[in-house]
């Protein structure tokens, strides 16, 4: 296995040793002269100086400025020091973009990169507080991925893009997300299963709003039961028998719509599989009682249903969506 040494800065006195667990294809990495051959990589050592990395991050600043830290202290007795960056996150590739960028080599940075690389170096920017010097060719790389086509359903992709609005402070980007998870998402968002490094107040917002939405269309459905289950709501008379049949007929529609709909006591714990983007198609698919009628041979009596919100369930669920404010929701960056 090959070690790959790269000097950005040839009397630079840190060396960033990071380990590499998968085959680089090294026609990624021209910006480095490493050839056009596939290389089993065991290393990768970064020679940059400490006074750039002092300089544009913080978490460097604080590590070998202060003599407390074992960096620092060695950095001070020795003038060089070797540092071993082995956590999971600490991916070569997205750290040699963020060096490349810290030496302005940025003039040959591809103009785009993939999702999951982006990805990764927001995690290694927001770790080390490189946003200052990340920022502006980050949000470059993250309009080039959303601009042909921004994400319109949601899926564990969005939940990265989200991430990577919250590190850069993508204000609009992170509102329109924020918006999607929260009208299209089937599930409220598990941190632990999703991985997610988005503050948990973040998360807690999105699945609240999800579960608010969902307790306005139940609450409706409650409601609107209980008014037609009132003897008297469609006659005068409640001792009409039309009045029972009339009203037996619409709670019978009642029931058979929250099965469609699987809301109420048809609904799974926290609405799992359902989105309100869904729930709202499935409205607008429910049948109105518009134009039916009651008809009794014996009697000759009918009595038609009119399109009122008074007793058309899908009148009144399509109210409540509206009430909603959907085009609305998504969370500001604070």
């Amino acid at each position: 296995m090959a070690t790959i040494s790269i000097g950005y800065d040839s009397a630079g006195d840190v060396e960033l040793i990071l380990q590499e667990s998968t085959d680089i294809d090294t026609k990624k990495l021209g910006n480095y002269n490493l050839g056009p051959s596939n290389v089993k990589v065991k290393q990768v050592h970064l020679r940059v100086s400490c006074e750039k990395l002092i300089s544009s991050s913080q978490c460097f600043r604080a590590m070998l400025e202060d003599s407390k830290f074992r960096e620092g202290s060695e950095l001070k007795k020795q003038g060089h020091i070797e540092i071993e960056l082995l956590e999971p996150e600490d991916e070569p590739q997205p750290l040699m973009l963020i060096i490349g960028t810290l030496y302005h080599e940025n003039t040959t940075a591809p103009t785009s990169i993939s999702l999951s690389m982006l990805y990764q170096v927001a995690i290694l920017v927001d770790k080390f507080q490189w946003h200052d010097l990340m920022g502006p060719m980050s949000a470059s790389w993250f309009m080039a991925l959303v601009q042909p086509k921004f994400p319109d359903a949601f899926s564990t992709e969005v939940v990265q893009y989200l991430w990577i609005a919250w590190v850069f402070g993508l204000e609009a980007c992170f509102k329109k997300l924020t918006r999607l998870a929260m009208q299209d998402n089937r599930n409220p968002i598990d941190w632990k299963k999703e991985n997610t490094r988005l503050p948990e107040r973040v998360i807690d917002s999105i699945n609240q709003q999800r579960q608010m939405a969902f307790g306005c269309i139940e609450a409706t459905l409650r409601k609107f039961r209980g008014h037609i289950l009132l003897p008297g709501t469609i006659f005068h008379n409640p001792e009409q028998r039309q009045d029972r049949t009339m009203r037996g007929l619409i709670l019978g529609c009642v029931e058979l719509s929250c099965q469609d709909l699987r809301l109420g006591d048809f609904a799974r714990k926290d609405h799992a599989g359902l989105s309100i983007r869904s729930v709202k198609s499935s409205i607008s698919a429910l049948e109105s009682l518009d134009g039916w009628a009651v008809d009794t041979c014996s009697s000759g009596y009918r009595r038609h249903f009119m399109s009122i919100e008074f007793w058309d369930l899908k009148i009144r669920l399509q109210k409540t969506i509206t009430e909603l404010k959907m085009e609305k929701w998504g969370l500001e960056y604070i």
